[in-house]
């Protein structure tokens, strides 16, 4: 899917929030725990980029090269809009066509 970066709206209602640990893998993937999927990223432009996301059934992971705890919520399933926070970000992404 391609994604787009923008600013966390200042108000907003959430259809569904969880917080999960993401753990950053050496071998490109980005795996959301709690979730169970994994995400790739890959630069498609200036302000957007493709997003690879998949269901995995992985519960060991090798090589983790960094690890945070997140909040999502999910705004909108269609686009899809949601915010990341952590502690020290908070990053809206919404869903182009």
């Amino acid at each position: 899917m391609q994604v787009r970066k923008r600013e966390p709206p200042s108000s907003f209602n959430t259809l569904k929030t969880y917080e999960t640990t993401l753990l950053w893998c050496s071998d490109g993937w980005v795996y959301d725990t709690a979730q169970q999927k994994r995400r790739q990223f890959l630069v498609a432009g200036n302000d957007v980029f493709t997003m690879k996301e998949e269901t995995t059934l992985r519960t060991a992971y090798s090589d983790v090269q960094y690890l945070e705890t997140v909040i999502i919520s999910l705004l909108s399933e269609t686009p899809r809009v949601w915010i990341e926070k952590g502690d020290e970000f908070e990053q809206c992404y919404e869903e182009v066509a």
